[in-house]
């Protein structure tokens, strides 16, 4: 259970928020107005969030208003894994729960595996698949089509299944504070990765599986643009709903299984030896190796025997999980200030044995520097899996070549907690989470002063007045770094921080936007940033 309360339960009122907000800030000082460049004086405003504000969703300072909503999500999926023909099939139950005022009609799904079909040229040919199957479809029990358009308006239908964003409409609209049911059976081959291709999953042969985008997944559906129906290309990344999930994988014994959420079973799935082991490295501290491949080995899996993990993690917006026959999986506790201490896991192959040596001492140097710099660490446990896909973030869990670990643990507050929109504005979380990785760098070895340099490549625009995805992903990266840093300058270092520990307070396990972000930095600093951020945010850089 992680350490944040469920998000159900989370703090609404305005008056709480204005509070925290005010602990935060001073008055915002005037500016005059200035021209050129493409400057009005005026900083852009997306009309939905200028709509929001009007309706009390969100309000001017930058903080949740006191109509605030969002939904939220509860899965129970069951899956078991073929590893002579890598295919997955799976068994689904998500609860979807309308917190919003309005009666939903239709729910967004996405089948993010349709990325992978033969007919997408930007896909590796030895990556290619038949995407998602979706073999059956149940909508409060009731059997749904998946083929198209319905033909009778009191049976629930599905647009069609071979796209990565598909609608599901229903025969009976979802009021305001109730709920509906959905239940997918379905099946899709985990695509081959040999090359390290960047697809934020994969598999070497039919030995190591990393597995995301593995589920049919409720899209986002928030009060500034409905539902979100952006199509997954690989370009950008995700936008997605807080919830629960209670995963039961059966995959060949033998095998080890590294996932989002906390293990349930673990004595059904270590030998004594094992698991003596493992609580001996919890209690103490002291990485140990739980189990090496080679014991693995001893006797040799078989598809043929079966057994079963089971995994539960709560306010989290995405599962991810991996397995080998390959890997060596290493434990230990980690102190970290202001909670209990976290479960640390690194599972990997003997190819790659020499890069994960320290990762587990150096996930506890970040999590008890960020403690300091934002806060706690929130979740039960954090594991990092080695696999084709070299560096990719997930709630508790990443999927990583053995390298430097910051950028990828700092996702977990940035977008895994503050539950930003990737698809459109990679910025806040891509590039918070390089200031962080840049700030926590200095802080372990004694550096104060923040350098950043310039981009050397010309970037787009961060922001976007479409709704199209993200026009700065790669900006991202090396932007926003140099942009805070120039804030510390403008306002001072110490200001900054506090501004930015603020924000991470007022939208844990929400849903902030660009303007939301600009609006909470420039009051917390107390000065009129507008000119600031439309030169950053709104002008290409480089």
């Amino acid at each position: 259970m992680a350490t944040e309360p469920a998000i159900h339960h989370l703090p609404r009122s305005l008056v709480a928020l204005v509070a925290l907000l005010t602990a935060w800030c001073r008055p915002i000082s005037a500016q005059e107005t200035i021209s050129g460049n493409g400057w009005t004086g005026v900083l852009p405003v997306h009309p939905n969030i200028a709509r929001a504000r009007a309706m009390g969703t969100r309000h001017r300072f930058g903080i949740p208003g006191a109509r605030y909503w969002q939904i939220r999500t509860s899965y129970v999926i069951r899956a078991q894994l073929d590893t002579a023909t890598s295919t997955l099939r799976g068994v689904e139950r998500v609860t979807v729960f309308n917190e919003s005022p309005h009666a939903l009609d239709k729910i967004q799904i996405r089948l993010d595996q349709n990325r992978f079909v033969s007919g997408d040229s930007t896909i590796p040919r030895a990556s290619r698949t038949t995407g998602m199957h979706i073999e059956e479809l149940r909508v409060d029990g009731a059997l749904a089509e998946v083929r198209g358009v319905g033909r009778d308006s009191t049976v629930p239908y599905m647009s069609g299944t071979s796209r990565t964003s598909e609608t599901i409409v229903l025969a009976r609209p979802v009021p305001p504070m109730r709920s509906v049911l959905l239940e997918f059976r379905f099946h899709f081959e985990i695509p081959a990765d040999p090359y390290g291709s960047a697809l934020r999953m994969g598999r070497w042969s039919n030995e190591t599986y990393q597995v995301a985008q593995w589920y049919p997944r409720v899209a986002m559906y928030d009060d500034l643009m409905g539902w979100d129906l952006a199509a997954y290309d690989g370009a950008v990344e995700f936008y997605n709903v807080f919830g629960r999930f209670d995963v039961t994988l059966r995959i060949p014994d033998g095998w080890l299984v590294g996932a989002t959420g906390e293990i349930q079973n673990l004595k059904h799935v270590l030998s004594r030896d094992a698991l003596g082991r493992y609580n001996r490295a919890i209690k103490s501290g002291t990485p140990t190796r739980v189990v090496d491949a080679r014991m693995l080995r001893e006797p040799p899996s078989t598809a043929s025997t079966m057994r079963t993990w089971h995994f539960i993690a709560d306010s989290v917006n995405d599962f991810a999980w991996a397995t080998s026959k390959r890997f060596s999986w290493v434990v230990a506790s980690v102190a970290v200030p202001g909670r209990r201490p976290v479960v640390v896991n690194a599972l990997y192959t003997d190819s790659n044995a020499s890069r994960f040596v320290n990762v587990i001492d150096n996930v506890r140097d970040l999590m008890r520097v960020s403690a300091t710099l934002v806060a706690p660490y929130v979740f039960p446990q954090f594991t990092v899996v080695d696999g084709p896909e070299r560096g990719m973030e997930y709630p508790m869990f990443v999927m990583s070549d053995g390298g430097d670990q910051a950028h990828e643990l700092w996702h977990q507050w940035w977008p895994m907690v503050v539950g930003s929109d990737e698809t459109r504005y990679a910025f806040l979380d891509e590039g918070i989470a390089s200031y962080y990785a840049g700030l926590s760098a200095r802080r372990r070895t004694g550096g104060r002063q923040c350098n950043e340099t310039s981009p050397t490549l010309p970037t787009p625009a961060l922001i976007s007045l479409s709704d199209s995805t993200s026009p700065g992903n790669i900006g991202s990266y090396r932007t926003v770094p140099k942009m805070l840093c120039e804030l510390e300058r403008l306002v001072g270092a110490q200001n900054v921080r506090h501004a930015l520990v603020g924000f991470y307070k007022a939208w844990r396990f929400k849903h902030p936007s660009p303007w939301d972000f600009m609006a909470f930095i420039s009051r917390a600093v107390g000065r009129n940033l507008d000119r600031f951020w439309f030169d950053w945010l709104f002008s290409q850089r480089g």
